[in-house]
Order: C-alpha cells, then sequence, then structure tokens
C-alpha cells in the first residue's frame, strides 16, 4: 500500500475519534463485558458461560456467517473487530456443498486453490512441475497440496498446532482461513497463512449422530457422534468414530480412511465468578490409499505413428551411441526407464500376471575383458556398446533437431515440456490407474491434546494451558517414484542386445526400476503453549463518563510456547539384487547401486506393429504385481575369456560407427568370452519382509521453536475503534543429520550429527491494526441498522524449517513475510447480510525457490563434471589413455578445434572454495591448475589416468539443504458476502482479484548463472559431454536443456504474473429451505465456480545480441477461463420424537463430462501439461440425529 493511504487511514482513524469524543452525550450504556461473558452455549435447556479461550460450534451464526473467532489473537474476538483477512466457514456451508476435507472445501473459499482431480489447479511448484509427472508428494500428503493468494501452501494446524493430520468434517464443525502471515498466530510459518481446523470437543447436551455417504464411484462413509452429559453442566464425554471407503473413477484408485476420536470436557464449580475447564482428547487415525493420477501419463507413444513412421532399430546390431543413431533426433540417448547400467531388467507380458517372461540385462558388460598380454583391462573392443532403443520425450525430441552440423543451439527446445496424452481412446486415462495396485499411500497417527483454562473475575481474567502431543507417519511406494517417467511408450526394438528376437516388438509398455521407489517418514510432535490474559476497563478506576467511553476496554494477551518436531525420513528400494550377481560380473558390489537395481518393463497390450495409428488403440493398464523373484534366470554377457586363441593374434572388426579397426587383437573378440549366458540371481524385496535391508537413505531432523510475545487489543470510544498490537520474539534451533552408509551403500544406522552445523535462529514479528466502526448512534438510524466499518492491518512472519545454503555454501537468511491490508466491511439488514472488501499486499522475501528452477542437482554438479571432462579430453590428446572416441580432431570444425576449447577453458569463473564447500569428490578439485592448463592434474583423484576413469565427481552429503531463493510479491482485492436475507435462504460469495509475481531472484544465483551462461557461450561450451562427437553433445547445449533455459524462464517471471494464477475468481453458494406447503423441509441449492484465462505459458523471442531464446512476456499463452456448477437437494423431518432424518443429494459438476484442461502450454501454444477434471458426479447422506 501507497504511503498516501496508509495516511488516508491515518486520518480516518483520528478524524474519526475526534467525531466520536465531540459527541459523547450520543453514546450508548456503558461498555458491554468482555465478549466471554456475554456469549452463551444452549445445554440442558441451561445457559453455560463460555471462557474467552473457547468458540462453541453452537455460537450464535446467520446462515454461513460465523460471529466469533479465535484466529484473531487466540482470544475469542467478534468477526467485526478483526483487521486482518480472515475467513471462517461453518458446518451449515459444509453440509451443504457436501464437503469433508480440504479436497472437496477449498475450490469454494476465497483466494485458494487445492490440487487433485477434484481440485482447482495442478499443484506442486510451477515452474519446476512442468517437467515432473511423479506428483509424489501431492499424492503423499493431499491436504498440503494447496495455495493461498498465488503465493505458497498454507500451513495446516489443528486447533492452532502445526500438523501433518488431515483434518475431516467427523470431528470438524468449523475451518478457520487465515489468508497471509499472522504472527499474533504464528511468528513462525507460511507467507500463505493457515487453515485451522478446530476440533470437537464434548457439549453440554447428550445427542448422538449417525451419517452415511454413497457416491457414484462406489464409496461408502459412515460416521458416528455420540456426545454423552454425564453430570450436568460439569462433566461429558464425546467419542467419535469414522469408516471412509473411497472410490474414485481411476481404476483400482481407493482411499480407506478409519478414524476414532475421544474427548472428555470437566468443569468443575471450583471458583466464584471463573470458570474452570479442562478438557482432552485424543485420536487414532490410518489412512491405506491408492490415490488417483491429476495428470494424463506422458504421450510417447503418438511420435511413433507420426514423424518417426514407426521406425524401428535391431539392438544387437546398432548402437544408440553410433554417430549416425545419434542424428536422429527421436531416440538420442534415450534408454528404456533406467536402464543406463547392466543390472536386470524384468519383462512382464502379461498384464494380469505377476511373473516376468524373462529376465536379461539391459547391456553387455565387459569388466573381465582382458588385453593382448592377457591382463584384465575391462574392455573387449569388439563388443557393441548398445542399450535398446526408446523413444524420447517431446522436449528431448525437440532438443534434437536443432542443426547437427552446428554447434550453436538456438531452437528454444529447452523452454518446452514434455507432453500429456490427450486421447483416451490409446489409453483411457479416466477410468484406468496406469500403476494398477503397484502404487501406496498410508497415512497413520496417534495425537493427544490436554486444554487447562481457569478464569476469574467474570472471565477478566485467565490462564489457558495447552499441551499437544501427535505421532506421525507416513510413507509410499510407487513404480514411477524417481525409478521412471510416468510415460506411455511402444517398443521399438525389433531385436534384443544379445542378438535375439525381441517377441515384444511393437508392443506399448511402461518402464521404469524400482530403486528408488519407496519412502516413509516418521514426525513426531510436542509442543505446549501458555496463554494469560487480562481485561482492563477504565471504569474500574474512575466514575463511569465520556471518559471511560473514550478509553474504554483493553485486552492484554501474553504467550509463552514450545513446539518441538522430530523428523525422520528414510528412502529405500522396493527390490534389488543381492550382491553376489554384482560380483559375479564384476561391477561394484554394493547393494544401494544402479548395478543392483531391479529394472521392469511391463507390456500393456497386442503390438502396434501393424496399425497405422494409436488412436483406438484401447491400451490396458497393469493388472499384476511388479516385484522380483527370489531367484530368477538372467541372460547376460559373461565377460571371462573363454578361448585357446592366442589373445596377441591379430583381429579386426567394425564399430558402431562402421570404421573398421585393423590392428586390434583377438583379445578384443567377443566371440573368444563366454558370451551370452544364465546366471541365477537372487533378490530381496519389500514385498517379501525385507525392506530394512533396503534402505539407502536415512536422515533425522530435529527443529524446535521457543516464542514469546504479547497482543494488545483495545475497545475505545464505545468500541466504535478496535486497535490491535502483537509482538513476539521465536527462536528455531535446528538439527539434522544424515544416517551414514556401510560398504555396500546402505544405512548403518548411525546419524552423522555434527553440533558444529546446529543451527540457532531467532526473529521478532510484529502485527498491528485496527478497526473504526460507524458510531452506533448513526448505524442505529441508518436502514437496517446498517454498520460501515473501516480497518487497516500490518503483519509479519518467517519461516526456518530448516538451514538453508545457497550455490556457493553461504548461509541464507529466514524466509520473511510480510502483508498489508486495508478495507471496508458493511452490515446490513439486522445483521442478514455482511460483505468485507479486503485490499491486500503481501510480500515474500528469501523464499525457497522450486526445485529445478533456482537450484538444481544438475546445477551445481555441471562445474564440476566440466572439470573432469576437460581433463579427460587433455589425456586423450597428450596420448596417455587411447579411448578415441574422446578425440575431437574427427569433429568436422577442423584439427583446432579441441585446442580452442581447452585454451578457453582456462577462463573457468568459479574459484576453490565453490568446490570445497561441497566436499567429498568436489574438494578434490584442483581450480588454480585447471586455469593454469593443468587438466589433468586439476582433476586429481586419479580417476582419468585409471581404469576407473570417471568424469562425473561427485559432492558431499551435506545436513544443510542448498536452495536458490526469491522475492515475490501477490497482491490484489478480496471480497466476501455473506447473507440470509430470510431465515431460510441463505447466500455465500466471494470474489478475488490477485496478481502474484517474483520481484527479484538471489543475487548468488544470479551471479553463479549469469557467470557460468557467459563462460558457456565463449568457445569452452563446446566441450562436449560422455565423448560424443557430435555437435549437440556439448556442454553450452546440454545446460541451455537442462538449467539455462528454466533459469531464464524465471528470470522472465520477474515483475510479471507468474503462469497458472487465474487473476480472477468467484464463488457462489446458495441454499433455500422450504417452510410451508407440500415442499415444508426441503431444501435446494447451488454452487457456482468461476476462473478467469490463467497464462499458462509464454512465447519465445530471438535475443539479438546472445543468439538465442528466451520467452516473451509480452506474449503470454493464456489457457479458457472455467466455470462448474454443483446442486444439491436435501429433505429433512422428524422420524419420532426422538429421532431426526435428513438426506440429501449433491451434483457436482453438473452437466460435464470428464475432460482435461491444460495445466501449462508449451511456447507454440500446444498443451503441454493436461490436468484430469472429474466429469458430472453424484454423493448421497443420510444423517440421523437422536
Amino acid at each position: 500500500m501507497t504511503r498516501s493511504v496508509a495516511l488516508g487511514a491515518t486520518s480516518a482513524f483520528v478524524l474519526a475519534a475526534a467525531f466520536c469524543a465531540a459527541v459523547p452525550s450520543t453514546f450508548g450504556q456503558a461498555a458491554p463485558a468482555a465478549p466471554a461473558a456475554n456469549n452463551a452455549a444452549i445445554a440442558d435447556d441451561e445457559l453455560i458461560e463460555l471462557d474467552p479461550f473457547t468458540v462453541s460450534a453452537d455460537d450464535e451464526t446467520v446462515g454461513y456467517a460465523v460471529k466469533d473467532t479465535l484466529a484473531g489473537t487466540r482470544i475469542r474476538t467478534e468477526m467485526k473487530d478483526i483487521a486482518s483477512s480472515l475467513v471462517v466457514v461453518n458446518k451449515q456451508l459444509m453440509n451443504d456443498i457436501g464437503a469433508t476435507n480440504s479436497d472437496t472445501l477449498l475450490q469454494y473459499t476465497g483466494n485458494t486453490e487445492v490440487g487433485g482431480v477434484r481440485g482447482n489447479f495442478l499443484g506442486g511448484s510451477y515452474p519446476s512441475s512442468s517437467d515432473g509427472y511423479g506428483q509424489n508428494s501431492s499424492l503423499l500428503r493431499p491436504n498440503n497440496n494447496t495455495r493461498v493468494r498465488g503465493l505458497d501452501s498454507a500451513d495446516n494446524t489443528r486447533d492452532f498446532f502445526m500438523t501433518e493430520i488431515p483434518w475431516d468434517s467427523y470431528i470438524v464443525d468449523r475451518v478457520d482461513i487465515q489468508r497471509g502471515p499472522n504472527s499474533m498466530l504464528f511468528g513462525v510459518g507460511s507467507p500463505a497463512g493457515i487453515i485451522n481446523s478446530s476440533v470437537n470437543q464434548p457439549s453440554f447436551a447428550t445427542g448422538y449422530t449417525f451419517e452415511n455417504k454413497v457416491d457414484n464411484w462406489g464409496s461408502l462413509r459412515n460416521s458416528i457422534d455420540i456426545n454423552q452429559v454425564i453430570v450436568s453442566k460439569t462433566l461429558a464425554v464425546r467419542i467419535a468414530g469414522l469408516h471412509d471407503d473411497k472410490k474414485f473413477e481411476q481404476d483400482p484408485a481407493f482411499e480407506r480412511t478409519s478414524r476414532v476420536f475421544g474427548a472428555v470436557r470437566f468443569e468443575p464449580k471450583l471458583i466464584k465468578n471463573g470458570v474452570t475447564k479442562i478438557l482432552a482428547n485424543f485420536e487414532h487415525g490410518r489412512i491405506r490409499a491408492n490415490r488417483p493420477r491429476t495428470l494424463a501419463p506422458e504421450d510417447n507413444i503418438s511420435l511413433w505413428f507420426g514423424n518417426m513412421n514407426k521406425m524401428s532399430f535391431n539392438a544387437g546390431t546398432q548402437s544408440p551411441d553410433s554417430d549416425a543413431n545419434k542424428l536422429i533426433p527421436y531416440t538420442n540417448g534415450v534408454t528404456i526407464g533406467r536402464q543406463y547400467w547392466p543390472g536386470t531388467v524384468g519383462y512382464y507380458g502379461d498384464v494380469y500376471g505377476n511373473q516376468a517372461m524373462s529376465y536379461m540385462t539391459p547391456m553387455a558388460s565387459d569388466n573381465f575383458g582382458i588385453d593382448s598380454s592377457g591382463a584384465v583391462d575391462s574392455a573387449i573392443g569388439g563388443l557393441l556398446f548398445t542399450r535398446p532403443y526408446a523413444i524420447a520425450g517431446y522436449k528431448t525430441y525437440l532438443g534434437q533437431l536443432s542443426d547437427k552440423t552446428n554447434s550453436d543451439y538456438r531452437d528454444g527446445a529447452g523452454y518446452y515440456s514434455t507432453k500429456s496424452l490427450t486421447d483416451a481412446s490409446i489409453f483411457n486415462f479416466y477410468e484406468e490407474l496406469i500403476d494398477g495396485d503397484n502404487k501406496r499411500e498410508w497415512q497413520d497417527w496417534n495425537a493427544y491434546n490436554i486444554n487447562l483454562t481457569q478464569t476469574f473475575l467474570d472471565n477478566r481474567l485467565g490462564l489457558n494451558f495447552v499441551y499437544d502431543v501427535q505421532h506421525y507417519k507416513d510413507g509410499q511406494e510407487s513404480l514411477f517414484n524417481g525409478g521412471g517417467a510416468y510415460a506411455l511408450s511402444v517398443d521399438i526394438n525389433t531385436h534384443l542386445i544379445d542378438g535375439s528376437v525381441n517377441p515384444n516388438y511393437g508392443r506399448p509398455y511402461v518402464a521404469g526400476a524400482t530403486e528408488f521407489g519407496g519412502n516413509d517418514s516418521k514426525i513426531d510432535r510436542d509442543s505446549w503453549r501458555f496463554t494469560p490474559y487480562a481485561e482492563l476497563r477504565f471504569d474500574d478506576f474512575m466514575e463511569k463518563s465520556w471518559v471511560t467511553r473514550v478509553f474504554g476496554r483493553h485486552l492484554i494477551t501474553g504467550l509463552l510456547s514450545q513446539d518441538t518436531k522430530e523428523q525422520r525420513d528414510r528412502q529405500y528400494a522396493l527390490d534389488m539384487a543381492t550382491t553376489d550377481y554384482a560380483e559375479y560380473t564384476g561391477q561394484t558390489a554394493a547393494r544401494g547401486g544402479h548395478i543392483s537395481a531391479y529394472n521392469w518393463m511391463a507390456y500393456l497390450g497386442d503390438s502396434l506393429a501393424n496399425a497405422s495409428t494409436a488412436a483406438g488403440a484401447n491400451i490396458d493398464r497393469i493388472h499384476g504385481q511388479i516385484t522380483s523373484p527370489a531367484t530368477a534366470s538372467v541372460r547376460y554377457f559373461d565377460s571371462h575369456w573363454d578361448s585357446a586363441v592366442n589373445p596377441a593374434d591379430p583381429y579386426t572388426y567394425t564399430d558402431a560407427n562402421g570404421k573398421v579397426v585393423a590392428d586390434s587383437t583377438q583379445s578384443e573378440n567377443p566371440d573368444n568370452y563366454v558370451g551370452w549366458t544364465n546366471y541365477n540371481v537372487n533378490f530381496r524385496s519389500v514385498a517379501r519382509g525385507d525392506k530394512e535391508d533396503l534402505i539407502w537413505g536415512d536422515s533425522l531432523k530435529r527443529n524446535q521453536i521457543e516464542s514469546h510475545g504479547f497482543t494488545w487489543q483495545g475497545y475505545m470510544l464505545d468500541e466504535c475503534f478496535v486497535p490491535v498490537f502483537g509482538w513476539r520474539k521465536d527462536t528455531v534451533k535446528m538439527r539434522k543429520g544424515e544416517d551414514a552408509t556401510d560398504a555396500l551403500g546402505m544405512v548403518d544406522g548411525s546419524y552423522d550429527y555434527d553440533p558444529k552445523r546446529d543451527l540457532k535462529q531467532s526473529g521478532i514479528s510484529k502485527s498491528w491494526g485496527g478497526v473504526l466502526h460507524l458510531p452506533k448512534f448513526i448505524s442505529s438510524k441508518l436502514p437496517g441498522n446498517t454498520s460501515i466499518s473501516v480497518f487497516y492491518n500490518r503483519s509479519s512472519n518467517f519461516k526456518a524449517d530448516e538451514p538453508r545454503q545457497d550455490v556457493f555454501g553461504t548461509m541464507i537468511d529466514n524466509a520473511r513475510g510480510k502483508t498489508k491490508e486495508y478495507g471496508f466491511a458493511v452490515t446490513t439488514l439486522n445483521d442478514k447480510l455482511s460483505l468485507k472488501v479486503n485490499w491486500y499486499e503481501t510480500k515474500l522475501s528469501n523464499a525457497t525457490l522450486p526445485y529445478g528452477t533456482g537450484f538444481s542437482y544438475e546445477q551445481y554438479c555441471y562445474p564440476a563434471w566440466y572439470i573432469a571432462h576437460a581433463a579427460k579430453v587433455s589425456a586423450v590428446a597428450d596420448g596417455r589413455i587411447n579411448q578415441d572416441w574422446w578425440d575431437y580432431l574427427d569433429a568436422d570444425t577442423g584439427a583446432d578445434y579441441r585446442d580452442r576449447i581447452l585454451a578457453a577453458a582456462k577462463a573457468f569463473p568459479l574459484d576453490q572454495n565453490f568446490f570445497n564447500s561441497y566436499g567429498n569428490e568436489f574438494a578434490g578439485i584442483d581450480v588454480a591448475k585447471f586455469k593454469n592448463g593443468d587438466f589433468v592434474g586439476a582433476w586429481n583423484n586419479g580417476f582419468i589416468l585409471a581404469n576407473n576413469d570417471r568424469v562425473d565427481p561427485q559432492p558431499g552429503t551435506s545436513t544443510v539443504q542448498r536452495v536458490g531463493t526469491a522475492d515475490s510479491t501477490s497482491k490484489g482485492i478480496e471480497f466476501d458476502l455473506s447473507a440470509q436475507i430470510v431465515p431460510n435462504w441463505n447466500v455465500s460469495i466471494n470474489v478475488a482479484k490477485v496478481k502474484a509475481q517474483y520481484d527479484s531472484i538471489s543475487p548468488t544465483i544470479t551471479k553463479f548463472m549469469d557467470d557460468m551462461e557467459a563462460f558457456l557461450n565463449t568457445d569452452a561450451g563446446l566441450l562436449r559431454m560422455w565423448g560424443d562427437s557430435w555437435a549437440d553433445g556439448t556442454f553450452r547445449k546440454q545446460w541451455d536443456l537442462g538449467v539455462g533455459s528454466k533459469y531464464r524462464t524465471l528470470l522472465a517471471y520477474v515483475g510479471n504474473s507468474a503462469p497458472d494464477i487465474a487473476p480472477w475468481r468467484a464463488n457462489i453458494v446458495t441454499n433455500y429451505t422450504f417452510q410451508n406447503g407440500f415442499l415444508k423441509n426441503v431444501n435446494v441449492g447451488a454452487g457456482y465456480r468461476w476462473e478467469d484465462k490463467k497464462i499458462l505459458g509464454y512465447g519465445l523471442s530471438l535475443d539479438p545480441d546472445t543468439n538465442t531464446y528466451t520467452p516473451d512476456t509480452d506474449k503470454p499463452l493464456k489457457g479458457d477461463s472455467t466455470d462448474h456448477v454443483d446442486l444439491w437437494v436435501g429433505y429433512s423431518r422428524k422420524l419420532t420424537d426422538k429421532i431426526d432424518w435428513r438426506i440429501q443429494l449433491n451434483l457436482r459438476n453438473v452437466g460435464e463430462n470428464h475432460h482435461l484442461e491444460a495445466a501449462s502450454l508449451n511456447p507454440d501454444g500446444a498443451v503441454a501439461l493436461a490436468r484430469i477434471v472429474e466429469g458430472t458426479t453424484w454423493q448421497l447422506s443420510n444423517t440421523f440425529s437422536f
């Protein structure tokens, strides 16, 4: 907000104060007692006084409008006196729209979004998600897949304690959504705000409720809620249970939830004029799921029938790495799944079968190959280096279309995304989950809470202490969990690598590896909070007069709290070969290595080789279980010498590029070795109880937040003016350790805790603002007792989940959020209609960028790989090693090509400190030697001149997270209207306008990227990766495809609207209940959800200075606006004097068929990612109340 607006708001407060003070005789009666003293809940036909720390679900409401909340200052406050942006959803609204959790609620609330097939945005973090099909985090914790104000996901809280436990309406009657930071609630947290669920407590009114819900997919949900008064107005208990067997259109997706809840409420009358209350509750929950996917799978099949013209390859005689085949953009460098290494592959040909048809290594190993003297040199020159071919994804395909005779890369392929399958006749992604029953998500928890309250002096003084404990576990297992692309393709290999005919040529398949298939987490939270408060009134110290009315009363609230979170995260393989296989084949004997990984390939239909199109193929999903057997006969190339021929005898062969090698020896003849044979390989599997032996990653971190602060809230000028100020200090102590791995690459149970790496951070947050109401003597004379208020609020918080470093290893300050809000509220028609209009601006500084945009593994590995590659080329040039595929002299750019590259490489832009900060092999790099031209000496780990001549130095494992950061802003307007024009007609309308953008990128990331890009744009960038003798294998191009294009996309967003955010959105909910006639007790309702067109990408423009394409923000690419209609009809009646029955049918997305909605667009305007949207669905609810 501009300074002039701020001054204007301040002036309004002053003028109103002067006006009220000038007319004291018009004030009403003396200021009322504290809100707590005037509010009551009905129980056993008697008034029960509520303490200031309680908001009852039975509290006074008008339709969908809620009167009070704790979300403003942690003390019950009337909504009209809250200056911050707060929305409260009550049970009535949830019942009408059929909402039971965040998935089914947040589409209707203002300026909020939720992912999933029933959500209103893709989820994940754009733009990194544009290439990511895994969706793993959103499938595991869908309650975290939210976004508020286009900024970030909101924190989930349970009775205002941070939580991972998903809320559910079986024990929740109200949800408070705080948009933007509010340090009076949390000094440490998401700048987007919080979504708080208030767990139901026992009431002093005996009652029982049973509810049943069914839907068109066959879901069955049963819940029971029993509230029993033991001693009138003194002791009550509440027990609730839920069994929810949720089904989805995608077969066999499901989500089964079982929860049980118990609570006790004890209010002994210990103190006169005070409330003593003890609340305690417990919940146990269990979820087992195979949740539906939001995205259609990647389309790697249509290209085969298009530009490829059903091209096929013989993997036994053709190498994907040959110069000729590198010119084929459809397959270049692409392997099936993760079949880069000579591990094992199980081929599943029967979609209903659990047993693979055959097992084979995806490439031949020559580890026992010998030289002409008979010594092992791990090489067989005549053995074709080959792997099965695979069709490239769309982005990779475009990356190969640049001119192969020109080393420049300028076609902008790096800005494209892979494409979602859009033709459901190829594979019906609407109705089939391609994983079949091979994917699992689970969540388990136990939660305990005890709440002690004591008030004095008619609730004007009070203490509240809450102790909250949560034990939470979750995890997931997936075939596509980092071990393979979520992609549908076709086998284009006519022969296998052993030369045999491929019986599965032309068959559609999905493939991957179970190496990264599993992960689980255990999170323990132990928290307590102490809140004292006192109410001071000026008429306690002087005679009642206009002075006491002006200065009114004041609430002072203190805070002392501690929140401890300990989290253990583990990663494990689902299957893995035992070490005897690696040892027998002469490879690294590590259970955690790629060699031991179990790869899989599942064929999903008959061959399409004779088809003219993929349309109408109706490819099936996986039906069987993909898991390794205990033992399998694996076909592999045995590289042991098996010939009486003298290895020094002459031998001539033709290499993959057609070059005749005439001066070789028989040691390079594959026929002199054992060759292709079978070996019985033993496997470990999670499915057989071997999980603990398959864990390759394990980390433990502990965060403790200690907080203290206070809040002052005044009720002045006869309660016309309600100012508020909050101050708090939060100290965060963070520790993280990685479990060390044993010699076989698996965790050994010991954590690498270094106290020197412990981090302690502190931050002070402030919030202040106020609400100015129209004086009562004016509002009482306006039609409908109209009240008008203006408000202003400023608030802040910071986020410190764990320590962070930038790309250079420098510690990064906490992310901070700041919000300014101002607006007005109108209440009229005797409180039956309320409207709040809020202008806001939320600024976020030092926020962590999505992985892959500002920071990624490739980003910091490329510099180390560059040095190692240059060392390899230099060693080949000097004749110290003989590997001709690294010799650049055959390049068509001339004999001096290599020398130009190495000369330019001396201008390497990074220093020694960069590599030292990463440790391990990075620290072995000598930058000074490199810049002086001693390239081999720079990579001084001995790899280049040894048999293990690796060119991929590895960084160390750090307990501090490396990230990129940025500053961003979200600003806009929020309209929230609630009305009950007549007692039986409820209306809720919310409208939001938002613009979210990046303001700036971290200067350290900018410097790193700019320096590296300038370096690679010289001849130094022509260095080729992995010894490729083709122009498109240059570091310049690979950097651009994997890193540079994402960075320039991020830069384009600075100052411009971020993609995938609707600038306008609106929701309307209305329900009418007939009170007379033959439709008496029938209710009908409707909901309408609308979103404006979103920017889903940008076109490209050629930068004449750099000769590269960059996103052009003057060419925004927008999707379509969307709207959805929901309808419902219900009926209620008494079945007996003691049993009430209510039935309601809810229709969602009325008149729609399932369809795809664009989630991102490629620069040419074509759909890239497509989100699955459900068609019309119905849900029938029956509720019985006793």
